[in-house]
């Protein structure tokens, strides 16, 4: 296995595509330029995991070259010709792009983004029985996320954790933050680099068991079984289970506890070689001791919503957890959004995490086939 090949420096030449050179209702940005005047603090802060260990002290904002940031000089009425364009300038660099920002968009409102999204012809996924705290807003669209606002959310790939997971996740803002929130973005090749290779080659080896405890409705109104799997029947809900080659027990309170064994990694879709594709420290139980709701809550450990194991049920050191979150950290890019950026992620590529945040921020999501 060869999960430690460096990330390759050199930019995605969009600017010799074909369509970039016809078109001029896109111009390139650079991030280094439009860094916000007040940087966000990691070092230490409050509901953001393992931040008391050796983390920086600021969120990076420096443009990386795998990201593609364009801002939109077109019409901002005309949301079919934003995304007929778009989606030519994604199929053009999606093999040698991880992520792409586009900014100064004409959208302003989710119903905009859910055109859009049909505009670029991008086939989305029902979601289902997935980790995140998230409601429907527009067929196919989602919050982002419907959790506290002081919670940082750690980076990770979206739905890593199960046999079905999306190919590329888009976000769209619709109101910024007053202050913070940034997205933070990891890219996956560069991660492993700094991993410790005997922990990945054990990941590897012994895989990954996911443990999840969804409450009852009747005793918390919080990732509830009924809003996890989308449906009132415990039938139902065992049937999804099943096609995911989970294991269930229902629980006297009416909750459900269910659990499977998963792959530490995944084929790369562009390279011969195995990449990190997990929620090993993202889904442990040690996120949800600095959740608002569970705050160094250890006298309910084996309650929280979320923990991971080897997958022969041995517990990860926690200076492994640690580690991971202190280098994804390291690594992570943010920026400031604007009313109507779109950011897309290679979802098997990049991870996303979140900041906390002040103010009404509303960011939605479409997870892409």
């Amino acid at each position: 296995m060869n999960v430690l090949r460096r990330v390759s420096k050199k930019p995605a030449s969009l600017q010799n595509s074909l369509y970039f050179r016809k078109a001029s209702i896109f111009s390139p940005v650079d991030l280094n330029k439009i860094q916000p005047i007040k940087k966000s603090k990691l070092k230490n802060l409050k509901y953001l995991a393992s931040s008391y260990m050796d983390f920086p002290e600021f969120l990076n904002y420096e443009h990386h070259p795998q990201m593609n940031c364009l801002r939109y000089e077109g019409n901002k009425k005309d949301l079919k010709t934003f995304g007929n364009n778009i989606a030519t300038i994604i199929n053009e660099t999606r093999d040698n792009t991880r992520a792409w920002l586009f900014k100064g968009t004409p959208i302003k409102t989710a119903q905009d983004f859910d055109e859009v999204l049909k505009y670029a012809d991008m086939k989305q996924m029902v979601y289902v029985s997935g980790n995140a705290s998230r409601k429907s807003v527009s067929n196919l669209v989602y919050e982002a996320s419907d959790e506290p606002p002081e919670l940082s959310i750690d980076c990770h790939n979206e739905m890593a954790y199960m046999p079905r997971y999306p190919p590329k996740i888009m976000f769209c803002c619709i109101t910024p933050p007053v202050e913070s929130g940034e997205t933070a973005v990891v890219f996956n090749e560069e991660l492993t680099n700094y991993l410790n290779p005997s922990f990945l080659q054990k990941v590897y080896d012994k895989k990954i068991r996911y443990i999840r405890h969804h409450n009852s409705p009747e005793k918390s109104n919080y990732m509830t079984w009924i809003q996890v799997f989308k449906t009132e029947s415990r039938k139902e809900v065992e049937e999804i289970l099943s096609e995911s080659n989970s294991s269930w027990e229902w629980q006297t309170d009416g909750s459900l506890k269910s659990w499977h064994t998963s792959e530490g990694f995944i084929k790369h879709p562009f390279k011969d070689e195995k990449i990190w594709f997990n929620q090993l420290h993202a889904a442990h139980n040690t996120y949800y001791l600095e959740h608002p709701d569970y705050y160094q809550r250890f006298d309910i450990k084996d309650q929280l919503p979320l923990h991971t194991t080897f997958g022969d049920g041995e517990e990860f050191a926690l200076d492994d957890i640690h580690h991971i979150r202190e280098v994804q950290w390291r690594l992570a890019r943010g920026f400031k959004w604007e009313q109507g950026d779109i950011l897309l992620l290679d979802n098997r590529l990049a991870q996303h995490g979140r900041l906390s945040f002040t103010g009404d921020r509303k960011l939605v999501v479409s997870l892409i086939k």
